[in-house]
């Protein structure tokens, strides 16, 4: 990715769907897993809703005892990749500059050119590596006759915290854009308070905003969009709440949109700390909720609405405190099914496990 694809990606995940930390609690199948729980092999399986416990193998991991990765099979994923191979091979190449940065990045799609782009440093904090200015030149194609260019230029601050990127201008037939423009302010702990989009360089048109608590936990979120008397007006909000550990314990999500779509979720922990169970509940409604109107609702509300869902997660672990089943349960808020025979759909995945004799045995 590259570090324009990573600046924009701001604008499309600044929301957080949940903090990580509320996440499945999926273990992170790396060398220090293996080495912890002196773990041989691993078998990932996973069911399909419509039969969810006839289960079949995901992945496969092999350990040697000392934790490395031995071998790793993935069949979806490898059946992707020659998918891949069959429609259209993309390969990127990197010329670095005398300093070993990426100079020159050249991307092909099936060994044609596709975009050769420059990258400029700021000289001044070599260390940093910081980009400054991405000119990308696209050759002539079917469908960009003329061939063409991309400009995308970026400031810093004295910290190093990227606050603006600037793209463009471009021309067209009958049309003129002067470029779109990314901001980005930051507290003193250099955390990301808020991110500005532009449109013609200096209308604004998306707003998005963070708070945290003393812990320096988000607890609130909210996208603005500016609306035609040019006022921003809040579209997306979201809530979160902590336990005295600092662990989240649910929160409120809601779009204000033309659906007025709102989701609760609570959160449990077993009494060692591992996730036990959450749960959300969904529902849409006729017109947008004012933020007042969303908070009065409770899970109940949505949940005896006409189209309120509820879905289930529960995590179970072994001896070890290994998980070693995640399944997810999604009826509607009466708890009837929604799945085929109008029975729950469920998602279900298992970790099964082989293990080298621990030491002095």
């Amino acid at each position: 990715m590259s570090c324009s694809s990573l600046f924009f990606s701001l604008a499309a995940g600044f929301l957080l769907a949940w903090p990580v930390a509320a996440q499945p609690g999926v273990p992170e199948l790396d060398a220090a897993y293996a080495r912890r729980y002196r773990v041989k092999t691993v078998r990932v399986l996973e069911g399909n809703p419509d039969d969810p416990e006839v289960l079949r193998v995901k992945e496969t991991y092999r350990f040697a005892a000392s934790g490395r990765l031995l071998a790793h099979h993935n069949p979806g994923l490898e059946a992707a990749r020659e998918n891949t191979r069959s429609g259209h091979d993309y390969r990127d190449e990197a010329e670095p500059d005398a300093l070993g940065r990426v100079g020159v990045s050249r991307r092909y799609v099936d060994d044609q050119l596709d975009a050769t782009t420059y990258l400029s440093y700021d000289e001044r904090t070599p260390l940093l590596q910081q980009v400054i200015r991405e000119l990308t030149f696209y050759p002539v194609a079917d469908y960009m006759p003329g061939g063409g260019f991309y400009d995308l230029r970026h400031a810093y601050d004295a910290r190093g915290n990227r606050v603006e990127t600037v793209s463009g201008p471009s021309f067209q037939v009958g049309e003129t854009n002067l470029g779109s423009r990314q901001v980005c302010a930051y507290d003193a702990q250099h955390r990301l308070i808020a991110y500005t989009e532009y449109k013609q360089l200096f209308l604004p048109e998306v707003l998005d905003s963070t708070y945290y608590n003393a812990a320096g936990l988000v607890t609130r979120q909210a996208k603005y969009h500016w609306g035609p008397r040019g006022q921003p007006e809040l579209y997306q909000l979201q809530l979160v709440t902590y336990d005295a550990r600092h662990r989240p314990t649910g929160g409120l999500s809601l779009d204000r949109d033309s659906q007025g779509w709102q989701n609760i979720r609570t959160i449990r922990y077993r009494p060692d700390g591992q996730l036990l169970e959450e749960v959300d509940y969904t529902a849409t409604f006729r017109r947008p909720a004012t933020v007042a109107q969303a908070l009065r609702r409770t899970a109940d509300t949505l949940r005896a609405a006409p189209d309120g869902k509820v879905e289930r997660a529960t995590y179970r672990y072994n001896a070890h405190g290994q998980l070693v089943e995640w399944r997810r349960t999604l009826t509607d808020g009466w708890g009837h099914g929604l799945g085929p025979h109008f029975g729950p759909v469920v998602y279900l995945t298992r970790w099964e496990f082989d293990y080298y004799p621990r030491r002095g045995r």
